[in-house]
């Protein structure tokens, strides 16, 4: 699947974050955070830098890494490492000298945008204007991507709405929508969302558009697309066509340590991602809920189990009191509230149920992140071990590590999720549990 992207370069990527973070010692960093941040055009910082606010602004120059958790982003300078932003919108006029990493709902590579290496994106919809340059390959998992400037290796795209204006130096490799599929609104995102050009439906070339490599597409239909446009094979799959062929035909070594590569990058931006924006809001969910794991490891250990277990036939036993009471309205003539008691019950049941998977999804590691993370920094660089953002972060990129490791990865996951589900009960249980009264001391009279 993946013919020019190195499999090694998307390893090291993966070592070298973790390598920043994990060696505190070797590596210097630096955190800021605020309404609103702005490095200054003359300003170099000569370290990694960490920003947590609503507006971002860069126009001066990071010699390290950059990692930002924000509503709108904007690069007008110049990062040397790696960029990872996590918000509403990014704009990037400026150059990265590595890697990009964004999870936003609008992602714009502006016409003087240059990135020297790999790009991967997770949004609404990636705009990569004339002139703007990659020197790596891009990931793409959008509604839609409008790609103007020059792409040096590959691009990979799973997108509803995908077109190529510019030029593309390896191959494509996408899995595209049709004209049937409805139109999704850019404001579902954000009621300010940035606006985003208009992108056509499925897969389609513009006039300068120039692929160097093969062109393989994945479609209920096919496109046209103009064959010297692309300088190697078009090849067009039906997705049922590709079910039954990966059915068949045995993957090999090397798709199958790809595809595992992938997935562990695509967990840990999530991870952080997420634990960016716990930190930035709600960092007590993440600190309380350590502070009652580090006081009673085992009892969160059997907590979690027991509410592991116990939570899915909770769910069941709900659903059936919630047709249970429909049925008695309908009984006793209540018809008008036997809709309202299913639509009702049905609602708050699946929010419950939703919520439960967001907590074992990533509130439970959060915590354990966090508690391994500042007892690390602690060891190596106790000044930053009370700043939320930065033991969280350690810790999350450990736990992401580890759990890439086959089959005991997943073990250790699990009790990852099992220590921190009975870390989060206990911290709530305490919440509601009314103090112990205090016992009255007895006061004696002094006798002359």
């Amino acid at each position: 699947m993946f013919t020019k992207l190195s499999r090694t370069t998307l390893f090291l990527s993966l070592v070298l974050l973790a390598s920043l973070v994990f060696v505190p010692t070797a590596y210097a960093f630096d955190g800021r955070e605020g309404q609103s941040i702005t490095i200054g055009k003359d300003e170099v910082i000569t370290e990694d830098l960490y920003l947590t606010a609503q507006i971002v602004t860069v126009d001066g120059t990071i010699q390290g890494d950059l990692m930002i958790a924000a509503e709108d982003v904007t690069i007008n300078g110049t990062v040397e490492g790696d960029l990872w932003v996590g918000g509403r919108s990014l704009t990037l006029n400026g150059s990265v000298g590595d890697d990009l990493f964004a999870g936003a709902a609008a992602v714009t590579l502006g016409s003087d945008a240059k990135v020297g290496d790999d790009v991967f994106v997770g949004s609404y919809g990636l705009e990569a204007r004339s002139g703007s340059q990659v020197g790596g390959t891009i990931l793409l998992a959008a509604y839609q991507g409008l790609l103007q400037g020059k792409v040096a290796e590959d691009v990979f795209a799973g997108a509803n709405r995908l077109r190529i204006e510019g030029t593309v130096g390896g191959d494509v490799k996408a899995d595209v929508g049709d004209a049937r599929e409805p139109n999704v609104n850019p404001s579902i995102y954000s009621p300010d969302m940035p606006s985003v050009p208009m992108v056509p439906a499925g897969l389609t070339l513009g006039n300068e558009a120039q692929i160097e490599g093969n062109l393989q597409y994945t479609s209920r239909v096919e496109w046209n697309i103009a064959r010297q446009k692309v300088a190697g094979t078009i090849e067009h799959l039906l997705p049922k066509v590709e079910e039954q062929v990966t059915a068949q035909v045995k993957d090999t070594p090397a798709r199958q340590f790809a595809a595992w590569m992938f997935d562990n990058i695509r967990r840990l931006v999530t991870f952080i991602v997420i634990g960016l924006l716990l930190a930035w809001l709600l960092p007590v969910v993440v600190t309380r809920p350590a502070s009652r794991l580090q006081s009673s490891p085992w009892p969160s250990l059997g907590w979690g189990l027991v509410i592991f277990i116990v939570f899915p036939f909770a769910a069941l036993l709900a659903l059936g009191v919630i047709i249970a009471v429909a049925v008695l309205m309908g009984a006793l003539t209540l018809g008008s509230l036997v809709g309202a008691v299913l639509s009702l019950g049905g609602a708050g049941l699946s929010a419950a149920i939703a919520i439960y998977g967001l907590i074992l999804s990533f509130l439970t590691k959060s915590a354990v992140a966090y508690l391994g993370g500042r007892w690390l920094l602690n060891r190596f660089h106790s000044e930053y071990a009370e700043k939320v953002v930065w033991s969280l972060l350690l810790g999350l990129v450990i736990l992401a590590l580890v759990f890439a490791i086959p089959y005991l990865g997943g073990l250790i996951e699990f009790f990852v999720m099992l220590f921190g589900l009975g870390a989060l009960f206990l911290m709530v249980k305490d919440r509601y549990t009314p103090a112990a009264p205090t016992a009255p001391v007895a006061v004696t009279a002094a006798t002359d």
